[in-house]
């Protein structure tokens, strides 16, 4: 395994920043050392910007320090040590990667969450167009929490000018607006008008029907009255076949709701001659 000198001189460089800077500043850490490196074009294999990812994948990469561990299928999954060019002295790696781990934050690194996050994978970078992402940090107040463009923050101001926003303040802006959208007076006319409008119609329907039902009875009843007059008047007999049927039609075409509980208007105040 031969070693490419001209990616071997940049990882160099980048260890050389964590243990001692650029000579003009003290020791630098990932995020520092990613700006530096993107900053002074300085760029991956690939030819991309560096990132955070991608530099500390070397401070943990024991292949640069000589030693390749490859994971064996037999043995229970056994490592095993191939010993390849070195890039790195294994005394200066082991130190950076201490340094490392020692100056790692104890909050949470800046990332995108799927938690409580009001604006995850909503809101947008201005400048340009990559997500925001929330990060954290300490100050006179305490503990506070921003949004920040997530390439900014991933390899520095060379990938974007992009600005921080408090992230307490821009929830607060956008809960606020997205209240007085939905629920003015306006809004809340607008969203109550066919609810409204249905329970009107339904009244509407309902009288109707009321009246209608009303009319039914009235007639029936008027039917009755007009048979009983004929018995009254000894136009008919009550024992008369088809006077019969016409009383059991009337009957008939007496609503239900009014059938049980309402006695015949027999009008008891005339009685048969």
């Amino acid at each position: 395994m031969a070693v490419e000198e001209s990616e071997a001189s940049v990882i160099r460089l980048m260890f050389d920043l964590a243990l001692y800077g650029d000579g003009q500043t003290g020791p630098l850490g990932l995020k520092e050392i990613v700006k530096w490196l993107n900053e002074r074009g300085y760029r991956t294999r690939k030819g991309t910007k560096w990132g955070i990812n991608a530099v500390h994948r070397y401070f943990q990469k024991t292949t640069v320090a000589g030693e390749f561990i490859f994971n064996s299928s037999q043995d229970g999954g056994k490592a095993i040590t191939i010993p390849v060019p070195p890039i790195i002295e294994r005394s200066k790696f082991d130190l950076v990667r201490a340094t490392m781990e020692a100056r790692a934050p104890s909050q949470t690194p800046p990332r995108v969450v799927t938690g409580d996050v009001l604006l995850t994978g909503l809101a947008k970078c201005s400048n340009c167009g990559n997500e925001m992402t929330m990060g954290a940090g300490n100050g006179n107040g305490g503990r506070y929490h921003y949004y920040q463009c997530a390439a900014q923050m991933r390899q520095g101001k060379t990938a974007c000018e992009g600005h921080r926003f408090p992230m307490k303040a821009l929830d607060q802006l956008i809960v606020d607006q997205a209240l007085a959208d939905l629920f003015s007076a306006e809004k809340i006319s607008a969203l109550m008008e066919p609810m409204l409008s249905r329970q009107s119609q339904s009244k509407a329907e309902i009288a109707k029907r009321l009246a209608d039902r009303e009319t039914e009875v009235l007639d029936a009843e008027k039917s009755i009255d007009n048979l009983y007059d004929l018995v009254t008047t000894n136009l008919v007999h009550s024992s008369d076949p088809d006077f019969r049927q016409r009383c059991e039609r009337a009957q008939e075409n007496m609503p239900a709701s009014r059938k049980s509980g309402t006695r015949l208007p027999l009008r008891s105040r005339r009685k048969p001659g």
